[in-house]
């Protein structure tokens, strides 16, 4: 029997909060999964679940007023959330990279594309301007940009959207990091380019081995290159589970939700979306409870007043329901 590998990153129990009036509110509450090498996480729920936040965690990039308040974030054997801010430092970029969200804006416009580039090699390194140069203009070929050598002195402002997302993604790539999270990677592109850059960060990632974690809103997209998936909802993981057995399968009333929402095929022309009805919650609220009861079609009485936890449904497979209460407690 083959050995199953370390994992690359094990989150155990995050919880952040962001004070807001000197108030702490609580926006993520005990989060666990774990990556393993040159494996494809996907990080799907609305929009404010806190998916971002969760991947901002991992290396400390927080908004303003946020903290980690318990739990820890272990890669290569440290705990990433009790790091000094210099030794985060040599993480970042190194070992953990990010492509950032809205290709439009997450470049600096009055800063070539070379400079950009340069940085992280500059940075972790050791190289100088002009020694990392030629190391960029290999960067910008191996992510599909011709005339590489020419377009170092450019701006942002002379790339399309499409061509600044893979400068995005040329700049995570530059130091050979083992994880790059992706948030949104293909946001605001139309569906052509998006393909392309699926295609480009899969080719990539297999060359190099190392692993992904995809925040998306696009569950088509986790259908066909996902090898993992976390469902967040109200700044919890509402389910963890392999791809194939979540689109199988999905134990999490929620995860069902999202999943009937999704267009088919087989519906009649007319005939109205499925949506899941009601709001998430606000992070400033705290009932007591599981926080999707006052929207879920499978409700009982146990789930408004006691909050369940993590249930072990399956090999890697959990789901915060109290449907779930057969399997055991994590």
């Amino acid at each position: 029997m083959t050995e199953k590998p370390a994992p690359l990153l094990e989150v155990r129990d995050l919880s952040v909060s962001v004070s807001r009036d000197g108030a702490p509110t609580r926006i993520l509450r005990g989060v666990n999964y774990r990556i393993y090498p040159g494996e494809t996480l996907a990080i799907v729920g609305e929009s404010g679940s806190g998916k971002t936040l969760g991947a901002l965690s991992v290396v400390r990039l927080l908004p303003p007023g946020a903290k980690i308040d318990s739990g820890g974030v272990l890669y290569g054997g440290k705990d990433l959330a009790s790091l000094s801010e210099e030794e985060l430092r040599e993480v970042r970029g190194a070992g953990i990279s990010m492509v950032f969200q809205e290709p439009m804006t997450s470049l600096n416009p009055v800063l070539t594309i070379g400079l950009q580039l340069a940085e992280p090699l500059m940075e972790h390194k050791g190289l100088s301007y002009a020694q990392a140069l030629p190391a960029c203009a290999g960067l910008l070929e191996k992510v599909g940009i011709t005339d590489a050598k020419n377009r170092l002195a450019q701006y942002p402002h002379n790339f399309s959207g499409g061509m600044r997302q893979r400068v995005m993604i040329a700049m995570a790539l530059a130091c050979g990091p083992d994880l790059v999270i992706a948030d949104e990677p293909t946001t605001a592109l139309d569906v052509t380019v998006q393909a392309q850059i699926l295609d480009l960060v899969d080719a990539l990632k297999k060359e190099s081995g190392m692993a992904l974690a995809l925040i998306t809103h696009n569950l088509g997209i986790v259908a066909q290159r996902a090898d993992y998936v976390l469902v967040f909802y109200a700044g919890r993981v509402f389910e963890r589970a392999p791809a194939a057995e979540f689109f199988k399968s999905p134990a999490n009333p929620y995860s069902r939700a999202l999943l009937n929402s999704l267009p088919r095929w087989s519906d009649k022309p007319g005939e109205p979306l499925k949506t899941i009805e009601g709001l998430p919650p606000s992070f400033d609220e705290d009932p007591p409870g599981c926080p999707f009861a006052p929207r879920c079609p499978e409700v009982f009485e146990k789930c408004r007043g006691q909050e369940p936890p993590e249930f072990r449904t399956g090999e890697r497979r959990a789901s915060k329901c109290w449907r779930s209460e057969a399997g055991f407690e994590l």
